[in-house]
């Protein structure tokens, strides 16, 4: 008696596949490529064709809602639900890294399935003494349709549209949800609105030239709304605790590295402990040093898992940062940058990113993108690049002491016309917007006698 064999299929491959989605979610980049090439008709079994369907119409893998869809999907047929197999898959082990071996054993099974099936077809169709052009016709068709099925499926612009009136609604209503990002600098913020969900920002500047303090005043803002993340390369824990209790308690850093503190410091550093273990405050930290691309990658994922509507991803800074083995440097920059732009996109958090210039900037006026290490594929892959100076660094005489002074160098998304300058308020102890005007024809120490606060 001749043994039936089973059709070509691979009950491995299925599995790493599902097991992927389910734990990795759609953004990983490797599951994206995934998605691109493969359909639910690949899968040889049933559930698995089930499960990897559910993901697709999913627009996030939640393992929750997986579950209750594929239960409703059962329920209504009158099926039983098999809840053990979804968890199986979810706990399984399961890696990225040969997805696409796994997404080509399951083409290939398919491929054999399928012209086995249209063999036999063609093999009826010709004993029951059908038309040869009819015959030809039909494995013509069916080759064309097995040459590069796909899941593939871009959305019409009216969607796009319709969705985005949603969004302008609650925009008009006041929604901060749909709303860009305030960095707390209101001269910044009145020219671009904020930061957007998926911009990488380039701060840029010289040592000792005000990166890293901008970059904290923008953080130490969004932390009072939305968790934020500061990968810190340069800086050990304490350094940077010193300056955070800093700019938000008014006292000097001398004040402050001595414990010098005068009452008001002392009240208002007690606040900031009760808002940090409260969460108004949210902001964590990571001295971590040399962190790779692929660190960056992992511990961000896990933070925006942790963090849901998370606000900010800062990291100082590039030149730190492990690169990878590219014959040159540049290369390897661009691959950072590239890859902190796609990882922005894919958690829909702004992450800024602080940069050093080369020396050719300490010779001149006004610093340009060309004054960017590799400026290239920085300016390629940046949303908004903007340097930041300080004249006393190279002027101890200059009446701009205590002024930080930024410009753009690029922002993509709109104008960004005005320079900003920053000074600490000698009433309130925080940094505040001021104008050229009142920097260039006032005493430093009466810019502020008329309200003690902002201009």
């Amino acid at each position: 008696m001749t043994e039936l064999k089973a059709p070509p299929h691979s009950q491995e491959s299925e599995h790493a596949i599902i097991a992927a989605i389910l734990q990795k979610g759609k953004t990983e980049q490797a599951v994206r490529e995934c998605l691109d090439i493969i359909t639910p008709d690949m899968f040889y079994f049933h559930s698995n064709r089930e499960i990897f369907q559910t993901c697709l119409d999913l627009p996030v893998v939640d393992f929750g809602l997986v579950i209750d869809n594929l239960k409703n999907q059962a329920d209504r047929k009158g099926e039983k639900f098999d809840y053990n197999e979804v968890v199986q898959y979810k706990r399984s082990y399961s890696s990225l890294q040969n997805l696409a071996s796994h997404s080509d054993n399951l083409i290939k099974a398919y491929t054999q399935r399928q012209l086995a099936f249209i063999a036999i077809e063609m093999s009826t169709q010709a004993m029951g003494k059908q038309e040869p052009s009819d015959i030809i016709s039909y494995l013509t068709e069916q080759l064309a349709a097995l040459d590069m099925p796909s899941a593939y499926k871009p959305r019409h612009v009216y969607d796009c549209l319709k969705a985005h009136f949603d969004v302008i609604q609650k925009r008009a209503e006041g929604d901060t949800s749909v709303q860009r990002i305030k960095t707390g600098i209101t001269d910044l913020d009145k020219q671009i609105g904020g930061f957007g969900s998926s911009w990488l920002v380039v701060i840029a500047g010289r040592p000792s030239h005000g990166k890293s303090l901008i970059a904290q005043i923008i953080g130490n803002h969004i932390s009072r709304s939305r968790a934020t993340a500061f990968f810190s390369m340069e800086m050990e824990e304490s350094e940077l605790m010193d300056r955070l209790i800093t700019l938000e308690t008014g006292a000097s850093i001398k004040e402050v590295q001595s414990g010098e503190f005068k009452e008001e410091n002392f009240l208002k550093f007690g606040t900031l402990l009760s808002d940090a273990k409260s969460k108004n405050f949210n902001q964590f930290i990571d001295t971590t040093p040399q962190l790779s691309l692929q660190q960056i990658r992992a511990r961000v994922k896990t933070f925006a898992k942790q963090n849901p509507g998370a606000g900010l991803i800062q990291i100082d800074y590039l030149g730190l940062m492990k690169k990878g083995k590219s014959e040159r440097n540049d290369l390897a920059v661009g691959e950072i940058t590239a890859g902190l732009k796609t990882l922005a996109k894919e958690v829909q958090i702004p992450i800024v990113l602080l940069v050093q210039c080369n020396r050719g900037a300490d010779t001149v006026k006004r610093m340009q993108n060309s004054n960017l290490a590799d400026a290239a594929a920085i300016e390629r892959d940046a949303d908004l690049v903007m340097f930041t100076h300080r004249e006393e660094v190279a002027d101890v005489n200059t009446h701009r002491k205590g002024i930080i002074e930024f410009y753009p160098g690029k922002y993509r998304h709109g104008d960004f016309q005005h320079d900003i300058f920053l000074e600490k308020n000698t009433f309130t102890g925080k940094f505040e917007c001021v104008t050229e005007a009142a920097i260039d024809f006032n005493k430093p120490t009466k810019r502020y006698a008329k309200k003690g606060l902002d201009l």
